[in-house]
């Protein structure tokens, strides 16, 4: 007598490359590649700001069912995932999932998850770099746009200097940080 699949597949462990955004998930069982559904994750990190729930699909890197998932989350998931402050150290990244994630090759939806750590994490290692600037000279705002969320608090203005068409340096006596949006990196 054939008797059917009714065991939900377990997400064991995972893994975040916070510089390439890749992302693991170990199951339990072999899941179907096509169902992984990555808007059912939500990242936190304990004693660190809100929980991120990823909001968009994000790049499959396999495209074989098995027991390791590899994906590459969406850029804009992966630059709120850091302007939370999710992945810095010292705390640790935990992973939370709805029964939505994933199937295995029955059809039987993933048990839901709750706070599963991380088992390895690469931290960001690349420095962030100034991508565009602009001045507006009516207002006297300076618009800084980075790679990435940048800590408020490591601002320091007094390592900017401007210089003229003609290329002599203007001296800054004030510059003041009036707002930042971190879902780009832009101080202004």
């Amino acid at each position: 007598p054939y008797t059917a699949d009714t065991v939900s597949p377990t997400v064991k462990q995972w893994s975040i490359n916070v510089n390439s955004g890749e992302v693991s998930l170990v199951f339990d069982e072999p899941v179907l590649v096509s169902l992984l559904t990555t808007t059912a994750l939500t990242f936190r990190c304990d004693g660190c700001n809100a929980p991120i729930t990823s909001t968009r699909a994000s790049t499959l890197i396999t495209a074989s069912n098995g027991l390791n998932m590899p994906f590459v989350l969406n850029a804009a998931d992966l630059v709120a995932i850091k302007a939370a402050g999710l992945l810095r150290i010292p705390g640790t990244p935990l992973l939370s999932a709805t029964t939505a994630l994933i199937q295995d090759t029955f059809g039987v939806p993933n048990n839901a998850l709750t706070n599963l750590a991380a088992v390895y994490v690469v931290q960001d290692v690349v420095a962030p770099t100034l991508s565009q600037w602009s001045v507006d000279l009516t207002s006297g705002l300076v618009a800084l746009t980075f790679s990435e969320p940048m800590q408020l608090s490591s601002f320091n203005s007094t390592l900017i200097t401007l210089y003229s068409y003609a290329g002599s340096p203007a001296a800054l006596t004030s510059l003041v940080l009036s707002s930042i949006d971190t879902s780009y990196g832009e101080a202004t």
